[in-house]
């Protein structure tokens, strides 16, 4: 829950990000057999009025609930969703084979490409450099639903290494 907070009180005006952070805590929390939200919120709001016991007032008292009503709602809609669409993924890629799968990855990038034109522009690469990327992205869905926090680092560090490598390269998008 800390790293969560870390991550959702900067976004607090970013309505999108939140949602995002949300949905990278409900997944978090789908490891586990019961979380209660609402036993938090107490935790939380007796740990923030004896950090700030002079200046802690209704006005803080009143941001903090609304804040904190606004994760717990984002978060409890998405519960059930985890474990629902990680046996999904998980019968998915089970049902491919080596060669259906490359061609899979290839098809993501053409259909990406084909709805956003202007995506070629940025992003330009090989067939295999996309089956490499597609490959990764891949693998870091599986373990989102696992290792959460490690999924999202892994998949902002690829985001960023790519971005900046395939802007120099041609993009080929024939069949190697």
């Amino acid at each position: 829950m800390l790293y969560a907070m870390e991550s959702l009180v900067p976004h607090v005006g970013n309505i999108d990000r939140m949602q995002e952070e949300c949905d990278v805590l409900a997944l978090t929390l789908a490891r586990y057999d019961k979380v209660t939200l609402s036993e938090f919120k107490s935790v939380m709001f007796a740990s923030l009025r004896s950090l700030l016991p002079s200046r802690w007032n209704m006005e803080h008292e009143n941001a903090w609930t609304w804040f904190w009503e606004c994760v717990e709602k984002k978060v409890e809609a998405n519960r059930q969703f985890p474990s629902q669409y990680h046996r999904c993924l998980r019968s998915f890629l089970s049902r491919l084979d080596e060669d259906t799968l490359a061609v899979f990855k290839l098809e993501v990038f053409e259909t990406f490409f084909a709805n956003s034109e202007q995506s070629q522009l940025f992003l330009r690469a090989a067939n295999k450099r996309l089956q490499y990327i597609m490959g990764r992205i891949l693998t870091i869905m599986a373990d989102i639903y696992t290792k959460t926090h490690d999924a999202v680092i892994a998949i902002s560090a690829l985001g960023l290494l790519h971005a900046a490598g395939l802007q120099r390269n041609p993009l080929v998008l024939s069949r190697e």
